[in-house]
């Protein structure tokens, strides 16, 4: 899987909506533990949202990592399983 297709999946199974808000459209894909490595293109790895979420999750990444994991936690373990910190 490329980048466009990661990005094409994650947009998909989020329903083109923030994950964080719930706005709804042509939003971002953000990597929540990095874009090196495998994880790059595991859609596990991905959340879809909006420009201003993303960028709050870029400024608390520590707080939105915790965040993410109490929201999906099975995603979590599966990447916690292929290494990511």
């Amino acid at each position: 899987m490329n980048f466009k297709q990661w990005h094409e999946s994650v947009k998909a199974r989020d329903n083109e909506t923030c994950q964080v808000c719930g706005i709804v459209g042509d939003l971002e894909s953000h990597h929540v533990f990095g874009r090196l490595g495998a994880l790059r293109t595991d859609i596990d790895n991905g959340i879809y949202l909006c420009q201003a979420c993303h960028y709050i999750a870029h400024q608390n990444l520590k707080q939105f990592r915790e965040w993410w994991s109490e929201t999906y936690p099975e995603r979590a373990e599966r990447l916690k399983r292929k290494g990511a910190k």
